[in-house]
């Protein structure tokens, strides 16, 4: 990469570097080469201009593309929202699933206990120690599944939320201590009122998944005509080098694109930022079609003994101790 950065550099004041530089590009954009992820960009193996005017829009920020991609954001927090809501329901629904089946199998228990006949002390007292055991067994998977619902993969927030409107902490850790405790008689009386808390969240989860769910369809419907790159670089984040430029420098200033006049200016960058500039400039040199629309310039501090080319430009009203060489590529 090093020597592909510092050919661009070379190529654009020396348009005789272009043809090495062509070749050290090629060798990269294979599927084991470093700039393999920048094949995105191309189209039977020439720049696809429209995709890489797309790109070049979204790393300055484009407004248009930037309106619509905040209303895709916006989409994506509704849709993330009404899973959260279904998945709260579905993890509600199996956690009381589960308790009111053990409450169940614990009254069985009870009354299975009393309807054998004990005809010696020894076997009624063998039969004695069964029942506590299986008794504490029981008890001990309603505590479990009060330990592991608290476990679960979920929005807690939300959970939180739901579960304050009908104080199903509190019943939840006092079923737990009774269990504790041993009190069964206690641990069954509570089913009702269990049954009924958990009702009460189904209706309102429901209820607000049907509006969020009406909420969706409403906003996706504005943005069905979007272009599915958009998705794909920023809203799915696609895992590319196009998602990966877009991310970094939006946030610099050293590409700006004017879709009106479609002239693309890269100032030199960082140090830590060559590695995207450079590649991006590398393929418009090396792989743009003889029929482009894009006026590209290239601003950078004075190279010494450079061999400016007949369409470069110098900047002489620049007043700082560095004149800025300015590499013009027009239109063909």
């Amino acid at each position: 990469m090093e020597k592909i950065i510092e050919l661009t550099k070379e190529a654009l004041n020396n348009e005789n570097k272009i043809e090495e530089l062509k070749r050290e590009v090629e060798k990269e954009l294979k599927p084991t080469g470093k700039l393999t992820k920048l094949n995105e960009l191309l189209n039977n193996n020439e720049l696809d201009m429209e995709k890489y005017e797309f790109m070049m829009r979204l790393i300055t920020n484009d407004k248009e593309l930037y309106e619509q991609l905040n209303k895709l954001k916006k989409l994506k927090e509704i849709k993330q929202n009404e899973t959260d809501l279904e998945t709260l329901k579905t993890n509600f629904n199996a956690t009381k699933e589960e308790i009111i089946r053990q409450i169940e199998s614990l009254k069985t228990s009870i009354n299975s206990k009393t309807s054998i006949p004990v005809i010696k002390d020894i076997a009624k007292k063998i039969r004695g120690r069964k029942n506590k055991e299986i008794l504490k067994a029981k008890l001990d998977q309603i505590i479990k599944t009060i330990e592991q619902s608290k476990l679960k993969t979920e929005n807690k927030n939300l959970k939180e939320e739901y579960s304050n409107k009908v104080i199903l902490k509190e019943t939840l850790d006092l079923l737990y201590k009774n269990c504790e405790m041993q009190n069964v008689e206690d641990i069954i009386n509570s089913e009702n009122i269990i049954r009924e808390k958990y009702e009460t969240i189904f209706d309102e989860l429901e209820n607000d998944i049907n509006k969020v769910s009406q909420r969706y369809k409403s906003n996706r419907k504005q943005t069905e005509n979007y272009d599915q790159r958009l998705k794909e670089y920023t809203y799915n984040k696609k895992n590319n080098y196009v998602t990966t430029a877009i991310d970094k420098l939006s946030k610099k200033e050293y590409v700006n694109y004017d879709k009106e006049s479609k002239e693309l200016k890269i100032s030199q960058p960082e140090e830590n930022y060559e590695l995207l500039v450079y590649p991006l400039i590398a393929l418009y040199l090396t792989k743009k079609p003889e029929n482009h629309s894009i006026k590209f310039t290239y601003i950078s501090k004075n190279i010494k003994n450079s061999a400016l080319t007949k369409n470069s430009i110098v900047n002489t009203k620049i007043e700082s101790k560095d004149k800025l060489n300015i590499y013009h590529k027009s239109k063909k």
